[in-house]
Formats: C-alpha cells, structure tokens, sequence
C-alpha cells in the first residue's frame, strides 16, 4: 500500500513540475538573448551548409553534363583567338590609319 502512495505521490510531483513550465514573460533577458543568439547561428550555419551543398552539386552537374558539350565550343574559340593573332602581323588594317589625329 506504501508503494502505491509513493508511486501516486511521484506522480503528483511530475504533473506539478509539468505545469509549472516558464513562459516567455517569466524568462530574463539573458535567457531570452541567449536563445535567440543560438536560434540565429543554428540558421545561419543551416544557410551556409545549403549553399555550399548547393555550389557542389551544381558544380559536379556541371562538370559532369554541361562541360564535355561546352568544351569543343571554347577550344574552336582559342584556335579563332589564335588565328587572329596571326592575322595581326599581316596589316589588314594599316597602323598609320590608327596613327592619325582626328579632327573635328
């Protein structure tokens, strides 16, 4: 019988201890600053984890997808780059036509 009244009576102690939660308004301003000061980094931290998982996986697509089509494209374009910069030496324009003053 004495076990069954202890077991009430701890019982009664947890509902007592349940209902007796603080609210926002019985909290201080440290205890209230430092929550938020934690909910604030626990974003930020969440923020920059998404973004760099972000910047790696379209990094990986794009290496993987798009580079192998965007290659032959770039290096046609180096090989025109060079090619004009062997036409340079043959005076399709003329130097003297850039030498000029202009006047108005």
């Amino acid at each position: 019988m004495e076990a069954i009244q202890d077991s009430v009576a701890a019982s009664e102690a947890k509902t007592d201890r349940v209902s007796k939660n603080r609210t926002l308004y019985e909290a201080g301003a440290g205890e209230i600053l430092l929550k938020n000061f934690l909910a604030g980094v626990g974003r930020g931290a969440g923020v920059i984890f998404v973004y760099v998982l972000f910047i790696f996986v379209f990094g990986w697509a794009f290496t993987q997808f798009f580079w192998p089509k965007l290659a032959p494209i770039f290096s046609s374009v180096t090989s025109l780059n060079k090619s004009l910069e062997t036409m340079q030496g043959s005076e399709l324009i003329p130097e003297k036509f850039f030498d000029q003053e202009q006047t108005y």
